[in-house]
């Protein structure tokens, strides 16, 4: 009798949390869309024909499209029926050309996986189960094997691991925020890149795609 008199008050706590988040979303949205229409530069026509070639190699039907931004403060994708990737003007100039392909590459694998959509689908779980300490251990875990992922990418393309690393440190030390959806080459956290730095080091690969396809066949369960 005690916890059902207390339930109204859950349910109550619930759903005001619950409108916090969906608020605060829509904001991180409504920030994404904001860096794709506003602040982009045209870029050298070199680097267009370097994304449009690798992305015809990589297996990318979709057209994809690069713009420097003067907003946006890490390389990130944004969009999924005609996505862009943005560049930072200010870190562009930081990397070497071989450290811009990389991370170039490393936006295609995750367009190649359509992992801007897999994003918005991961923060409505995170808004919903919330509560759910498991439905956020196997986002996280989602998001990791994602970069890892994308790393592995680089790695295939032949770029030198320590040279690429060095620029994701770079951009990790030029971002401000990670207050939107966007998928972002840094990750969303420190801890995260310190973590595939000292992978990429090691040379170690992704684990099976079995893990993935289990961790898919949990996250709906």
């Amino acid at each position: 009798s005690f916890l059902n008199g207390i339930a109204p008050y859950f349910s109550i706590i619930y759903l005001a949390a619950l409108l916090f988040l969906i608020a605060r979303f829509l904001y991180q949205y409504q920030q994404s869309l904001r860096l794709f229409h506003a602040g982009i530069q045209e870029p050298d026509a070199s680097l267009a024909v370097f994304v449009e070639k690798t992305a015809h190699k990589m297996g990318i039907p979709k057209k994809v499209v690069i713009g420097l931004s003067t907003i946006a403060d890490t390389p990130l994708t944004i969009g999924f029926w005609k996505p862009v990737i943005l560049f930072p003007v200010a870190v562009f100039n930081q990397l070497s050309i071989s450290q811009a392909e990389a991370i170039i590459v490393h936006e295609l694998h995750h367009i190649k996986r359509n992992d801007y959509l897999i994003n918005l689908l991961l923060a409505l779980t995170d808004i919903f189960l919330f509560f759910n300490p498991f439905a956020r251990i196997l986002s996280a875990i989602v998001k990791k094997e994602r970069e890892n992922s994308c790393d592995d990418k680089v790695m295939q393309f032949q770029y030198n691991p320590h040279q690429y690393g060095q620029a994701l440190l770079i951009l990790e030390q030029n971002r401000q925020n990670g207050h939107n959806i966007s998928v972002a080459a840094t990750g969303k956290d420190a801890p995260m890149l310190l973590n595939r730095i000292k992978r990429l080091a090691s040379h170690k690969s992704s684990p099976a795609p079995v893990l993935g396809k289990l961790s898919a066949l949990l996250f709906f369960l």
